[in-house]
């Protein structure tokens, strides 16, 4: 017998999430233009926002909660619009983890430059702890900024309910050396940590494969006054997370190593740094709040650290084989 519905109807090939808003053109006869998945919808469609799709300009005159429908227009505007939201991530618990064999995690490679069997493959084990974690965005309002200038001539309040979904993060405690390095080179805490959490985003895809729209980290904005831990984070932006920080947990060490190489390779004299370092295409906050020097610290002090809490560590290990 045929199935009332098929897999396929009911099971969507692009989107994780169950829960999805319908977009629809209200000049086309209420035709469906495509799904979004609800932990992204308020990113994209709240009523003002300018929505594109396959090169063309939409403008939201309507967003249903209840329905989870975004009512849509064609609309030529010269603008384009960017929501503000603030991001708090909850960790609950986490185990350290270990870096993985050698064999199974082969250093990356710079395009054409051919791996020599003789190099020991330097492997850094650090802290990092993968754990389960809430995250919490709250969408404060919009802005409308002009195409051509990128100048921001608008800005609107929004009242759209908080988005919490559950995930796994992967984090490293900062040790106070950090703080105090940085504070002895005159350099901002908030920026150098964005900055540097920016970079470990930047090399990640060089040993997970990932893109920017599934791993996320805390980006700062330079309104915020809450208390944030002293640590390096990132997590998997899909609820439920797909293990991608559950797999950099355990390369965590190679990940540091390779960000910190990205940033002191790029030429740029930007304080802020540029996309090709510390600039992030993702992030939330528009790279404000953002130290490229500091970043660089950042991750130099952490290596150095966590180099040598390994190395007391195998000397206490070796010191209890000895004994036993």
């Amino acid at each position: 017998t045929m199935p009332a519905r098929w897999h396929s109807h009911i099971h969507s090939l692009r989107a994780i999430d169950p829960e999805r808003f319908a977009i629809v053109n209200e000049a086309a006869g209420g035709t469906v233009l495509e799904e979004i998945e609800e932990s992204k919808a308020f990113f994209e469609v709240y009523d003002g926002a300018v929505y594109m799709y396959q090169g063309r300009t939409y403008l939201c005159v309507k967003l249903d909660l209840d329905a989870r429908v975004a009512i849509v227009r064609p609309a030529d505007v010269k603008y384009y619009t960017a929501v503000s939201d603030m991001t708090e991530v909850q960790v609950q618990g986490g185990m350290p983890s270990f870096p993985a064999p050698p064999a199974a995690t082969p250093p990356p490679l710079d395009p054409g430059v051919d791996a020599k069997p003789e190099e020991a493959v330097h492997l850094l084990s650090t802290s990092a702890t993968c754990a389960p974690a809430t995250i919490t965005m709250r969408f404060l309002g919009f802005k409308r900024v002009w195409r051509g200038s990128g100048v921001v001539f608008d800005r609107v309040e929004l009242f759209l309910p908080d988005m919490r979904f559950s995930t796994d993060a992967t984090y490293i405690r900062l040790p106070h050396i950090v703080r105090l390095s940085l504070r002895d080179a005159g350099l901002g805490f908030r920026e150098s940590v964005h900055a540097a959490a920016h970079a470990v985003l930047s090399v990640l895809p060089l040993f997970i494969m990932c893109g920017s729209n599934d791993v996320a980290t805390e980006c700062d904005n330079p309104y915020d006054t809450r208390y944030k831990p002293e640590r390096l984070l990132i997590y998997d932006k899909h609820p439920g997370g797909i293990g991608l920080c559950a797999a950099a947990a355990g390369l965590f060490g190679q990940i540091l190593i390779r960000a910190l190489q990205l940033v002191e390779a790029c030429e740029c004299t930007s304080d802020i740094g540029c996309p090709c370092c510390v600039q992030h295409v993702s992030c939330s906050q528009y790279n404000t709040v953002l130290s490229k020097p500091g970043g660089v610290l950042v991750l130099q002090t952490l290596i150095k650290w966590e180099e040598e809490r390994a190395a007391q560590t195998r000397q206490l290990e070796l010191a209890r084989e000895e004994g036993a």
